[in-house]
């Protein structure tokens, strides 16, 4: 992936009505062109049950996430978790698509990213 070609603004965060925060670009950006780099918050395992997993196997799955995630959050500092906590969640009880994972677990899976893998074990990381 090539570096950003300077340290010209590239980008900007701004707000949009009824949808939140979004990034914008500024400059026309070259295909396969770097525009952002950070540490995520924190890794965690990807548990994402397969499209035909059974409801037993989906539930497994969930709270195995769960338990991760709970993990990792308790490790961030007060202001970490009041910054998590403010990310959008698609998967929450009140959200459209409950699944029973939990409320952080929700925003996590909403707000990852890939990040890296070891064989079997693929990692998905909060920013």
């Amino acid at each position: 992936m090539a570096a950003p070609r300077s340290l010209q603004q590239l980008h900007d965060v701004q707000t949009f009505p009824g949808k939140g925060r979004g990034l914008i670009a500024l400059v026309d950006i070259e295909p396969g062109e770097r525009i952002i780099c950070e540490v995520p918050m924190f890794r965690f395992r990807e548990f994402w049950p397969a499209r035909d997993a059974t409801a037993a196997q989906r539930a497994l799955s969930h709270a195995r996430l769960k338990d991760e995630v709970i993990s990792k959050f308790s490790g961030l500092s007060p202001q970490q978790q009041q910054v998590f906590l403010t990310l959008h969640n698609n998967h929450g009880s009140n959200a459209r698509y409950s699944d029973g994972a939990g409320k952080l677990a929700g925003i996590a899976r909403t707000n990852a990213m890939p990040s890296g893998s070891f064989v079997g074990h693929p990692h998905a990381g909060v920013f």
